[in-house]
């Protein structure tokens, strides 16, 4: 697959999808999606959000340098939105591939 950007095959393909693959894929695709807000709770209370979205490790590197010295733990803060918006854009891709409905040159 060439280097096209992920959100760039997430619109094409459903852009070519039926209403009925659109439904099965908003269906798929929203019991997986991640939360800010669920994100900024893990972060605050237990630093668990790269476990949240599915980077592990990340997570233990974050848990062994006790978040860079806190550093890395208030950088975080503020990356949280791009965070879980990178990991949603790769569920997509994901639901799209287990779904059948893009191919690594787009739609079967």
């Amino acid at each position: 697959m060439a280097n096209i950007p992920k959100e760039v095959l997430v619109q094409k393909a459903l852009s070519n999808l039926t209403p009925d693959d659109r439904l099965i894929f908003e269906q798929s695709f929203q019991r997986k999606a991640k939360s800010t807000g669920v994100t900024y709770l893990l972060w605050f209370f237990f630093g668990l959000h790269y476990a949240y979205l599915g980077q592990w490790g990340m997570q233990f590197i974050y848990w062994f340098t006790a978040g860079g010295l806190f550093l890395w733990a208030l950088i975080d803060l503020f990356r949280i939105p791009s965070l879980v918006d990178g990991s949603n854009r790769d569920l997509a891709v994901q639901t799209l591939h287990d779904l059948r409905l893009i191919s690594g040159n787009g739609r079967n």
